[in-house]
C-alpha cells in the first residue's frame, strides 16, 4: 500500500465515522474546529490529518487509537460481503441504522 492509498482508506474511515453520525461535512468541520475544505481534503485522500486533527477525530467519535485506525483488511469480496452480512444481521431489528445504512449504500452504489 503507497502514502496515497493510506490516504484515501483513512479518507473513507473518517466518512463512514461522519455518516454512520449523520453529520455533514461542515458540521464535523465545526465541531472539531477545522476548516470544512481542509475536512474535504482529509476525507478524499487529498491530504493527510495532522496528530491534532487525528486526536481531535478520535476524541469526538469517542475512540482510542486502535480503534480509529482499526481498518479491515478483505482478501476476495466473499470475505467483504460476509463481513456486510454480518454487520446487517446484528443491527436487523434496528430500523433507524438500516435506513443510515440503506441511505449510506444509496449514495455509493
Amino acid at each position: 500500500m503507497d502514502g496515497q492509498e493510506f490516504k484515501k482508506i483513512l479518507g473513507g474511515r473518517i466518512v463512514a465515522l461522519r455518516n454512520a453520525k449523520g453529520l455533514s461535512q461542515e458540521r464535523l468541520a465545526e465541531c472539531i474546529d477545522i476548516n470544512p475544505r481542509s475536512l474535504s481534503d482529509l476525507e478524499s485522500g487529498k491530504s493527510m490529518a495532522s496528530a491534532e486533527t487525528f486526536a481531535k477525530l478520535m476524541e469526538f467519535f469517542n475512540l482510542e487509537p486502535y480503534e480509529f485506525f482499526q481498518i479491515p483488511s478483505f482478501q476476495n469480496a466473499k470475505e467483504v460481503e460476509n463481513a456486510i452480512y454480518s454487520r446487517i444481521s446484528a443491527v436487523k431489528n434496528n430500523k433507524e441504522l438500516l435506513t443510515k445504512i440503506y441511505m449510506y449504500l444509496n449514495t455509493i452504489i
